[in-house]
Formats: structure tokens, sequence, C-alpha cells
């Protein structure tokens, strides 16, 4: 951290010295340091539209999960139930071909 800014040390020490050898004084470091401020605006917005990002996959995973469950519950209890209505129906067939047969 410098001046209260997250900036990398060998970046900042790199512009300081270049501003030196220029000789272009305070006014070029000026700029320098709006440049530096508003590629650490630009650093914190991508971060905090990542960590938003995050979160909705997560909320999103979260649902998709609960649904998946509840799908799949529903799938055994209609499983369960055609075999018992096949069931049902071969116990029929079985008693309607003794009628006939009779």
């Amino acid at each position: 951290v410098i001046d209260g800014r997250r900036r990398p040390a060998l970046i900042f020490d790199w512009l300081e010295k270049a501003n030196a050898e220029r000789g272009s004084g305070a006014s070029r470091m000026s700029q320098l340091n709006t440049a530096l401020d508003r590629l650490d605006s630009a650093i914190d917005r991508l971060q905090s539209a990542i960590s938003t990002r995050e979160r909705r996959a997560g909320v999103a995973q979260e649902r998709l999960t609960v649904e998946l469950r509840d799908v799949k519950a529903t799938h055994a209890i209609l499983e369960a139930e055609a075999r018992n209505v096949s069931t049902r129906l071969d116990a029929v067939i079985g008693r309607l071909k003794t009628l006939l047969e009779a």
C-alpha cells in the first residue's frame, strides 16, 4: 500500500525514477498519480464485479441443487407408482385370460 492505495512498489518506484530522469516535476507526478488512482478504481470495480458474479453463481448452483433433488424425489415416486400400476395391470390381464378361457 502506497499513499493509502494498493500499488505494487516496483511500478511506483519505476514511475518515480522515470519522472526524476525526465525532470518534469510535480505536474507529471500528479498526472501519474491520477492515472494510478484511475487504475486502482478500475481494479476495484473489476474485483467487485467478480465477487458479484461469484455470489450469483453460488445462488444459482444452490437453486439447481435443490431443484435436482426435488426432481429425483418425484422421479422415484413416479417409478414406484408405475411399477404398482404395471403389477396391477398384469393381474387384471391374467384374470381376463382366465375368464376368456373358461
